[in-house]
């Protein structure tokens, strides 16, 4: 859009990418505007060649629902002072006040609705039928501000009662900007693009009596109707109708009897809360809604307008159903859901946190799904987008195909999940097809400047080659591989001549080297309205009338095909599809380009860690389009997380897992991006000893690669004779202090730290696969789960095995409605069974095992907690503990157990801790009878002692005050005998020992 600015510049020689700063803002020219304004005026030929959308030709397009201001009504004009280029109200022009000199993507647009804006519909608005004439001719034209004037803010077209959409979409085509609100608000008729005749019903003439000036003001009965509120059909006119601008994203979103929000209306939710800041400055560095703003919902890395206002002031789900405390705004009566949800089960403890693959559960049902995803259900006729086709035009002159039956599909089987920001959201899978240059080698298709395939095709240049050729949109009357051909020797054809640049040949010297084909683009839109009542929503109880029993809604997504993580999701819609094998293109690689895929690059797994690639067939051999599990969007095929490469800083050299592969500008089997590929090395430098090192970033250094590369050799050291293609002798030496090398290690790539340096590659912006780091980079990962015993060792290698294992989920299995008990099942040896309660030694360890507390199911968790003590719970093993105590005395142990609902129960086991007695007591048994001999040593001072034989027993011996003593005795019966021991010096005691011996009788 400027001449300054633009995209950022490789440094060869630093190995680094500069962004450039904005300082002139000046309109990029694409040469000056001739006298005559012809379609055949070299610079409006240049720009048809190189441009098919521009500010102008927005304002006609996006700009029927758009309701103006911004760049629909100025342009930066002059420099922010040393920042980059951002949107300041101090640095802009109205373009009604603006000089150009240049034809510009101001000033400038692609003719693609024709002199009556009305593109290839048969009849205008009376009912006359329209000539060729008036038909789009895809050239260039000028916009003179002067005349069309410029799409303020229309305030009316949200504020007042009744507003015409279409009235003012039907001025805005033709370019009649300024007259265009006067259209839509109903006030009068667009006579030119700044002149109208107003409706004296509705515009009232005031003249003054003094001067004789004439104003004019709204009748009565016409500022009425200007409401403070806007109307939700004012909002359904561009976000919700049938084939309007949302339609294709997510469908009908706004129909009586299939949202229970309709009878309180779109601003419920999208009023600001009060004390909501407002921004007045219009910079983009303050985050706060304008005057005019409506709040609105969460961001989304596919469709957000501006992401820091993303979810600001906004009343979500959670602050009118289930707000943490009482809130300020108005609810408008909403259910409370918190109860209901607990009794579903939703608030059990079930699932796992992004990031946590080893089966531990930390998080509920409601803490990792978004309320829409359960709660957006669509009914039967409910109708949304399937496809956008960019082969052609609508029949209203745009230049891409998306909003007529064809192109739709049934939205009550139309919606899938995806992961954004570790939980899971509804969404709409719309797919965008559209042409694509797989010349593969030096053509620039669309001529900006960067050759080497994969280019799509400019929508304008297409439609003009259709308009030529007298046909339409491929989709408009089903698709197959012989029409596909035919296309694409039209359009090979047709390109060359449009834009006059001649086609590279092949080998043989004729065939021209240009194959388009068509490309696809998948992206989740989320969907967020058509919100069902909880009778209605995923995962519902419901309860016997007679019994009064409560069944768990669990079975209707844990099931195979429930549709809601799983089950086959119709990406087809309306349309006949049927190809030929290399009629298609894959749309890109992600991953650091190493897993084809056609869905959106930030279409992230649960971890935020990688792209989900998916494809809707193969490029090579398909010949129709795959309706794919929707399980495909939310797992991978085969998990896989960043390894080492990417995470930890190495000293050591890191060796590529696989020769170089593909390090060329374009694949012939698609997916590859036009930039060429990016190899950037990240860079610590240690400025401390090597025995206490002090780690410092240093500049990452990146290697671009932008030519056709066929071996590793070329790679490091150019292609001879090329200045194209140079090598990467930036990173042969260290002669940079880059802080490390790259080599040829056995026909692989090797990273190399200079002493004293450490690296890792990065993880963001490296194309691991084409340099053969894909291994490297990521490792397969398997994800453990929460309820054991469903597959093979508790964890499962990718989406086939994980979407198995949630097919065979129930409510029992979860430990739902199972009330959790509390029972330590170890018994432990009372070293003194004479004395009351369990006696244990000071120094014993205990070992602790508990039941499961649920038979089982489900998922509890065990604290384990003692009184004289410590208790330390097993890594490995939560119902086990190792309990030991401290000094003699009464001690306990509880155990608490806590299930997934939230439900615990205890129960506590009482020790007495006694000190270890002194070994004083020895039993040497007979060979042969039941008798042995007692000895006793180590006895305090003593004249008496009684011995108790454990048989009803016992005997008092005289000592004299020997402190060793041996006696005989013999049983009647073999087995364990407790003897007790108690030692007297005159009347007093002075000691009492006790042993358990065994008595044989058979050795």
């Amino acid at each position: 859009m400027y001449q300054d600015g633009g995209a950022p510049t490789y440094d060869a020689a630093a190995a680094k990418s500069t962004d450039p700063v904005y300082t002139s803002y000046t309109p990029f020219s694409f040469g000056t505007i001739g006298t005559g304004l012809a379609a055949t005026d070299t610079s409006l030929q240049n720009f048809m060649k190189k441009a098919d959308n521009s500010v102008a030709g927005e304002m006609r397009d996006c700009g029927e629902c758009h309701v103006g201001g911004g760049f629909m009504q100025y342009y930066i004009s002059s420099a922010d002072a040393s920042k980059k280029f951002q949107y300041n109200p101090d640095n802009r022009t109205d373009y009604r006040d603006a000089t150009f000199t240049t034809v510009n993507a101001f000033n400038t647009y692609i003719d693609i609705f024709g002199l009556d804006g009305l593109g290839y519909e048969p009849t205008d608005h009376n009912g006359v039928a329209r000539t060729a004439a008036q038909e789009p001719t895809y050239d260039a034209k000028i916009n003179d501000f002067a005349e069309t004037g410029v799409l303020e803010m229309d305030c009316l077209s949200c504020h007042l009662d009744g507003y015409d959409w279409a009235a003012r979409r039907d001025q805005v085509r033709k370019g009649n900007f300024d007259s265009s609100r006067v259209a839509g608000a109903g006030f009068g008729t667009a006579v030119s693009g700044t002149n109208v005749t107003y409706d004296p019903t509705k515009v009232v003439a005031v003249t003054d009596e003094t001067t004789g000036d004439v104003t004019y003001k709204l009748s009565a009965n016409a500022g009425a109707k200007i409401l403070g509120t806007p109307t939700s059909t004012n909002c359904a006119s561009c976000h919700m109708a049938e084939h309007q601008v949302d339609w294709k994203k997510r469908g009908e979103m706004w129909k009586e009897g299939n949202d229970v929000h309709y009878g309180v209306g779109c601003m419920a939710c999208h009023e600001r809360k009060p004390g909501t800041a407002v921004g007045k400055t219009g910079l983009v560095t303050e985050v706060a809604l304008g005057q005019c703003d409506p709040a609105k919902g969460n961001k989304s890395p596919y469709d957000a307008l501006w992401n820091p206002l993303d979810g600001a002031a906004f009343k979500t789900c959670e602050d009118c159903h289930t707000p943490a405390a009482t809130p300020t705004w108005n609810t408008y009566g909403a259910a409370q859901a918190n109860q209901a949800h607990q009794k579903a089960g939703l608030t059990a403890i079930l699932l796992q946190a992004a990031g946590e693959k080893g089966g531990v559960a930390t998080k509920s049902h409601i803490d990792m799904i978004d309320c829409t995803a359960c709660h957006t259900k669509n009914k039967d006729g409910i109708t949304g987008g399937a496809f956008v086709d960019g082969t052609g035009t609508d029949l209203e002159g745009r230049v891409a195909l998306h909003d007529e039956n064809q192109v739709s599909k049934n939205m009550n089987n139309g919606l899938a999940l995806h992961w954004l920001g570790g939980k899971l959201y509804s969404a709409n899978l719309l797919t965008s097809f559209f042409w694509r240059d797989m010349n593969d080698f030096g053509y620039d298709a669309n001529l900006d400047g960067r050759a080497g395939g994969m280019d799509a095709l400019l929508p304008s240049h297409v439609a003009k080659i259709n308009k030529i050729n007298g046909v339409e949109a491929l989709s408009v009357d089903g698709i197959d591989a012989a029409e596909i051909t035919a296309r694409q020797t039209m359009l090979t054809n047709g390109l060359e001549a449009l834009t006059g640049v001649a086609f590279p040949l092949k080998a043989d010297g004729v065939t021209k080297n240009f194959t388009p084909r068509i490309s696809m683009l998948t992206v989740p839109f989320k969907a967020t309205h058509n919100v069902a009542p909880a009778a209605e929503a995923w995962g519902k109880t419901s309860v016997d009338p007679t019994t009064g029993a409560l069944t768990y809604g669990c079975n209707q997504c844990h099931a195979d095909n429930g549709g809601f993580y799983n089950g086959a999701y119709p990406v087809n819609g309306n349309i006949s599809w049927t190809f030929g094998p290399n009629q298609l293109a894959t749309f890109t690689k992600v991953n650091g380009k190493m897993d084809p895929s056609e869905g959106h690059p930030n279409i992230m797994d649960k971890h935020g860690k990688r792209t989900v690639a998916f494809q809707l067939f193969d490029p090579a051999t398909s010949t129709s389009l795959t309706d794919i599990d929707r399980s495909a969007v939310i797992y991978e095929a085969t998990f896989k997380a960043p390894a080492a490469a990417l995470t930890t800083w190495s000293e050591a050299a890191i060796v590529a897992g696989a020769v170089p592969t593909g390090c060329t500008n374009s694949s012939a089997d698609g997916g590859v991006s036009t930039k060429g590929h990016i190899l950037k090395i990240d860079v610590q430098k240690n400025t401390g000893t090597a025995e206490a090192p002090v780690w410092v970033d240093q500049p990452s250094r990146t290697w671009a690669v932008n030519g056709e590369y066929t071996s590793i050799d070329a790679l490091i050291d150019g292609v001879a004779g090329d200045a194209t293609k140079p090598g990467m002798g930036v990173f042969a030496s260290n002669a940079n202090s880059f802080g490390f090398t790259i080599t040829n290690a056995g026909g692989k790539l090797s990273i190399n730290p200079a002493s004293g340096y450490r690296v890792k590659i990065n993880s963001r912006d490296t194309d691991f696969g084409p340099f053969g780091f894909g291994g490297n980079a990521f490792a397969a990962t398997k994800q453990g789960t929460v309820i054991k015993g469903k597959i093979t060792n508790n964890e499962a290698a990718g989406r086939v095995e994980w979407v198995g294992y949630l097919n065979q989920i129930t409510a029992t299995d979860s430990g739902i409605g199972i009330d959790p008990a509390a029972s330590i099942t170890t018994v432990i040896a009372d070293v003194d069974p004479v004395a009351p309660g369990t006696q244990v030694f000071t120094t014993d360890s205990l070992v602790l095992n508990a039941a499961d507390a649920q038979g089982g199911k489900g998922f509890s968790t065990y604290t384990w907690t003692a009184v004289g003590g410590t208790a330390t719970q097993d890594a490995t093993d939560p119902k086990k503990a190792t309990v030991t105590f401290t000094g003699a005395g009464s001690k306990s142990v509880t155990l608490v157990v806590k299930d997934e609902e939230g439900k615990s129960t205890s129960t506590t086991k009482s020790f007495e801790a006694v000190v270890p007695q002194p070994s004083v007591i020895s039993w040497n048994d007979n060979a042969g009878n039941l008798g042995g001999t007692l000895t006793l040593t180590g006895l305090p001072a003593n004249t008496q002692v009684k011995v108790m034989w454990g048989d009803a027993k016992y005997n008092i011996y005289l000592t004299s005050g020997a402190t060793t003593i041996s006696k005989t005795h013999t049983y009647l019966a073999a087995g364990t005998k407790l003897i007790q021991v108690y030692v007297y010096n005159g009347t007093a005691q002075v000691g009492y020992f006790y042993k358990n011996i065994t008595v044989d009788g058979a050795n």
